[in-house]
C-alpha cells in the first residue's frame, strides 16, 4: 500500500490529494516539512526516553511507521489494526 494511502482517514481526509515531484516543496511559512511520501523525506531520527526505557544506540533502519506500535506498547495500549510498523523495544 502506498504511503499516501496509509495517510488517508475516511471522514477526516480531504477529497483530493496531490503529491509533488521529489525534492519539490510547496510554498510554506515554516520553510520545510516531512509530509511527502518520498523515501528521502521519511528518514527522521527517533529519540525515545522516559521511565522504563533503557539507554540504547541503534543504527539499524527503522521507519516512521514503527512509532505507533512502539508508543502503544509503552502506554500499554492495543495497537491499531491499521498499524504496519514494528515494536522497536
Amino acid at each position: 500500500m502506498a504511503k499516501s494511502q496509509r495517510s488517508y482517514f475516511p471522514g477526516r481526509s480531504s477529497d483530493v490529494v496531490y503529491i509533488l515531484k521529489p525534492y519539490v516543496i510547496d510554498k510554506t511559512i515554516a520553510g520545510t516539512n516531512h509530509g511527502t511520501p518520498w523515501e528521502y523525506d521519511t528518514h527522521v531520527p527517533q529519540l525515545w526516553y522516559g521511565v522504563g526505557i533503557k539507554p540504547e544506540v541503534s543504527h539499524k533502519p527503522v521507519s516512521v511507521e514503527d512509532i505507533v506500535p512502539t508508543l502503544s506498547n509503552i502506554l500499554g495500549l492495543q495497537v491499531s489494526k491499521y498499524a504496519v510498523g514494528k515494536k522497536l523495544f
